[in-house]
């Protein structure tokens, strides 16, 4: 069977996309009875892969998982993929032993109208970042950050090129689980420092969406820190729908995901990304209605 050219052009690391993955075979059938291998074995077993992820935040930075489900295991208890999970993670950046977090934030203030950033990490374990106790197998990722999604015509930064991301903090990690029930509202992962916040959309269960973007909490300095921290939030009065997400401009209530706290004020910022057709079983690399509308 031939197999797609692998363009290094966009991939100094040259490790390829998961969408170059799934191209080299012809049907999601095949792909998935590997997975069903890996997944049978031992969660610590499983085999390292390419976890590309967004980068977001200007003074702070944040990585978050581009996720997929791509099919269901035989027994249907389970997602046959290595991204099967939603993760958020804070960063720090080191290159040769020197903090290159400096170089980042200059990255981001040339180019401000730059809102998406992408990271290709060399491939490894990600259930490695899944926290046991206070703390995680892995706890830096090296690779790459571009301007772009690296997966579509991205350019590698050349000052942060083989960078190590070193993990500061884990906002948010959970594995995708089909007996999961999907959620009645709309719900979001708040995480962010300082005056940045961000929200991401709750993944639960295909087809679903991928989605963050930054908003601003309508709530006093200290409870905006404490929600900074991975804190689930509902919308209220909207569906879990791609068409009723939060957009740009958006002034929504919120309140703290099964709790009867009190109902705070989000507005939201234009879009920084949105995905669809990647959370579809079987995934579709053609442009959706909501992703054509949204300009990703």
């Amino acid at each position: 069977m031939s197999m797609p050219a692998f363009d290094e052009t966009h991939s100094p690391a040259r490790y390829p996309s998961r969408r170059w993955i799934l191209k080299c075979i012809p049907a999601v059938a095949v792909f998935a009875a590997a997975c069903r291998q890996a997944r049978a074995a031992p969660a610590h077993s499983e085999a390292a892969a390419t976890h590309n992820m967004l980068l977001t935040g200007t003074k702070t930075a944040f990585l978050s998982h581009l996720p997929m489900f791509e099919a269901l295991t035989s027994d249907g208890r389970a997602y046959a993929s290595p991204h099967r999970y939603q993760v958020i993670l804070e960063v720090s950046f080191k290159k040769n032993a020197t903090d290159a977090t400096p170089l980042y934030v200059r990255e981001r203030e040339k180019r401000p109208g730059s809102a998406l950033y992408t990271f290709q990490p060399v491939p490894f374990v990600l259930t490695g970042l899944k926290q046991d106790d206070t703390a995680t197998e892995v706890t830096s990722l090296r690779g790459t950050v571009f301007r772009g999604h690296l997966e579509r015509g991205g350019e590698p930064v050349p000052e942060l090129s083989d960078v190590e991301a070193h993990i500061t903090r884990v906002v948010h990690f959970r594995e995708f689980d089909p007996a999961t029930r999907r959620q009645q509202h709309l719900e979001y992962i708040l995480f962010g420092r300082g005056e940045e916040t961000f929200a991401a959309h709750v993944i639960s269960k295909p087809p679903d969406f991928d989605q963050i973007l930054p908003v601003i909490v309508s709530t006093t300095p200290r409870h905006r820190e404490l929600l900074q921290g991975g804190t689930r939030v509902s919308v209220q009065g909207r569906a879990d729908a791609a068409k009723d997400r939060l957009r740009k401009a958006d002034v929504a209530k919120v309140a703290v995901s099964a709790s009867r706290g009190p109902v705070f004020e989000v507005e939201a910022r234009p879009e920084i990304y949105f995905e669809e057709g990647e959370l579809m079983i079987p995934p579709t690399f053609e442009t959706t209605t909501e992703e054509e509308r949204s300009g990703f």
